[in-house]
C-alpha cells in the first residue's frame, strides 16, 4: 500500500506504482494499490492517525489498564468527560461477529414467511 494525500497523487506516482505491480513477484503481495484522504470517511481517516499517534507514543499505564479490566471497556476521560472506550481487540472481534449474527437474524427473520419458488440449476 502506498498512501498520497489526492492532491499529491499525480499522474507520474500513479505510472510508477503500476510499474511497481507489473514486477512485483505474485508470492510477496495479492495487490498493490494507492490510498488518498478520499479513500476515507474523515472518522476513519481520524482513528487512522489516532492509532499512528498510539504506536509512536505507546502509553504503558493505559496499556496496563486495558490488561487488568480482562476484556472489558476501560472508559477514557478528559476532564471527568468520556471521551472514549478501549477494548481489547478480541473483544472488539466477538462484538463485531456478534453485530454481524443479529443482521443475519434480522434477515432471517424478514425472509422467513417468503414462499420459496421452484427454479432449475440451469436458471441461476
Amino acid at each position: 500500500m502506498a498512501y498520497r494525500p489526492e492532491k499529491r497523487a499525480k499522474a507520474e506516482y500513479r505510472s510508477e506504482l503500476r510499474k511497481l505491480a507489473e514486477q512485483m513477484p505474485a508470492d510477496y503481495a495479492d495487490k498493490l494499490m494507492l490510498v488518498t484522504d478520499r479513500s476515507f470517511t474523515r472518522e476513519q481517516a481520524y482513528n487512522a492517525d489516532l492509532f499512528h499517534k498510539f504506536r509512536r507514543f505507546p502509553d504503558p499505564e493505559a496499556d496496563h489498564a486495558l490488561d487488568d479490566a480482562e476484556g472489558s471497556a476501560v472508559a477514557v476521560l478528559n476532564h471527568n468527560r468520556v471521551m472514549a472506550y478501549l477494548v481489547p481487540a478480541d473483544t472488539y472481534e466477538a462484538m463485531l461477529d456478534r453485530l454481524d449474527d443479529l443482521d443475519l437474524l434480522e434477515t432471517a427473520r424478514a425472509r422467513a414467511n417468503e414462499q420459496p419458488a421452484d427454479v432449475s440449476i440451469d436458471e441461476l
